[in-house]
């Protein structure tokens, strides 16, 4: 008897990883491989018309390349609906005392 087999040891199959994750494309990803600055593309994605069609056009390509996806955390604060973590900010700027407000 060898000491693997009273061991109950069996082969098993190697271990199978997923693929590595990519990054995620930033608006400076955008910005850099169109040329422009991070305040054009923003204001691209976010359909201002002041930016000229053909320029506009270059970036909204180069975003569906990188596959560009607004980061929701980031958005949020900037729309006003961030979700609060850790309580009411008026009550904690106060005397520490959230009953004295």
């Amino acid at each position: 008897m060898t000491v693997g087999a009273c061991r109950g040891n069996r082969s098993r199959p190697p271990r199978i990883r997923p693929p590595p994750v990519a990054a995620r494309a930033t608006i400076s990803d955008v910005a850099q491989r169109a040329g422009v600055s991070r305040a054009t593309v923003s204001r691209v994605l976010n359909g201002r018309s002041t930016v000229d069609p053909e320029l506009a056009e270059r970036v909204r390509r180069v975003s569906r390349r990188l596959r560009y996806q607004p980061s929701a955390t980031a958005q949020g604060p900037a729309r006003g609906t961030a979700k609060a973590v850790g309580g009411d900010r008026a009550r904690s700027a106060g005397t520490g005392s959230p009953n004295r407000g």
